[in-house]
């Protein structure tokens, strides 16, 4: 499955063929293609970044250890 090992290659793809499409002959309006293509884009990345993990590993900074000083 192509679309897990190269998630953003098929967001290029997807979008290069709304534009092929409306080059070719699908009538939109200006404001309807843009609204497709920033939709795509949103719905796309949020794909991707499901399907992509991160490379640094990160852990939560542990608290420091509080010590009660003894009363005088």
């Amino acid at each position: 499955m192509i679309w897990k090992r190269e998630p953003v290659l098929l967001m290029g793809v997807i979008q290069t063929a709304l534009g092929l499409l409306v080059a070719f002959g699908l009538h939109l309006s200006i404001e309807q293609i843009g609204a497709l293509l920033a939709t795509s884009a949103a719905v796309l990345s949020f794909l991707t970044r499901r399907l992509v993990e991160p490379t640094a590993t990160t852990h939560a900074p542990q608290p420091a250890e509080v010590h009660a000083m003894p009363a005088a």
